[in-house]
């Protein structure tokens, strides 16, 4: 919406070419239903986000959009949030996804 009240006209054309190309090649255009286009106002509302800052994201057509959806549940620091990419990165350099368990794991979840 514009400052006006008024709805201002957006592309939704590349997020529309990659939902076609989704249909061709992944079930239900998503692996996590519940960000699949059918759960949001399909040709009303974004479809595919890129980028993400606090609580704002943007849509692959160039969009903002505040993220009342946070994600898959409450993000409370919201996207790239500095001391949480600087752990990720820190991580990153060390390994992912090694083939036996990592310490984090149990870390996690004594904090948990």
């Amino acid at each position: 919406m514009s400052k006006s009240g008024l709805v201002m006209e957006r592309s939704l054309e590349r997020s529309q070419s990659l939902l076609r190309r989704a249909e061709r090649v992944i079930p239900c255009q998503t692996q996590c239903l519940s960000k699949g286009p059918t759960q949001l106002v399909q040709g009303g509302a974004p479809v595919y986000l890129e980028a993400g800052r606090g609580s704002h994201v943007w849509d692959v057509d160039g969009a903002e959009y505040i993220d009342y959806m946070s994600g898959l549940g409450p993000i409370i620091l919201g996207y790239n949030f500095p001391a949480v990419n600087d752990a990720i990165t820190e991580q990153l350099h060390r390994a992912t996804t090694l083939s036996l368990m990592h310490p984090l794991e149990v870390e996690m979840a004594e904090l948990l």
